[in-house]
């Protein structure tokens, strides 16, 4: 192709966008990335990308359809699917930004 590998995503701005944290749990894999979005790549398939910036959170369910929903009304949304997902990356995202260096070395 004729873009160059440069380890990531040039942005409008062109900036590379990279992914400033991962971490595996035991059901997803979560990417930080240095535009403030969060993907949550699920296990089973189905998976949560969370743009704060944007106010948006787009929803791919097991089956591979999408859905995107206003990031202030995800709260509100009857998808039991989309809730447990949200309420997980929540809880791991919470998680990641409370950890120390220490706590780190300790995992290691």
């Amino acid at each position: 192709s004729s873009m160059p590998n440069n380890g990531g995503w040039p942005s409008a701005g062109g900036e590379v966008i990279h992914a400033k944290k991962v971490l595996r749990t035991k059901h997803a894999v979560l990417f930080q990335m240095s535009n403030r979005l969060v993907q949550v790549a699920f296990f089973d398939k189905s998976e949560l990308v969370i743009s704060s910036r944007a106010g948006l959170v787009v929803f791919i369910d097991k089956r591979g359809e999408k859905t995107t929903y206003p990031l202030e009304a995800a709260s509100t949304v009857l998808d039991p699917d989309f809730t447990k997902r949200m309420n997980y990356a929540k809880e791991v995202l919470r998680h990641m930004s409370g950890r120390t260096q220490e706590s780190e070395d300790r995992r290691a």
